[in-house]
């Protein structure tokens, strides 16, 4: 029996555990900027860290959405969307090192992430 992707991540409530596509592209429009931001600090010690911490979430963000879109392992997604959201504060919080401002556009991702966390929790506790 097939499932839609839209049904199959429901509450029992009906709720939809999808996040806005709207939302997520404002997110990452920001994650941009910030980077931008902090790539153009060429001589700011910690600017190369900073800027490998970013490529370790965008990778981690992949994987989260391979594990618990792509493969349904939404126990595995947890654990691993956990990490990710420890990886986007430790990146906001060395973005404002460098440079207020972007560390301050990575907070909409924290709480985006941090919301999508607490849907997966309620899916993986639900099945």
């Amino acid at each position: 029996m097939s499932v839609s992707s839209a049904n199959r991540y429901r509450f029992a409530d009906g709720k939809a555990a999808e996040v806005r596509r709207q939302d997520a592209h404002l997110v990452y429009v920001a994650m941009g900027i910030a980077a931008w931001r902090v790539w153009r600090r060429r001589t700011a010690d910690g600017r190369i860290r900073a800027l490998l911490v970013f490529a370790v979430q965008l990778l981690l963000t992949i994987v989260w959405s391979a594990l618990f879109f792509g493969l349904h392992l939404i126990g595995l997604a947890l654990a691993e969307i956990i990490l990710l959201l420890f990886v986007i504060s430790v990146n906001g919080a060395l973005f404002w090192r460098l440079d207020r401002l972007a560390g301050a556009l990575f907070i909409p991702y924290v709480l985006w992430v941090a919301y999508a966390t607490v849907l997966n929790t309620a899916l993986w506790r639900l099945n």
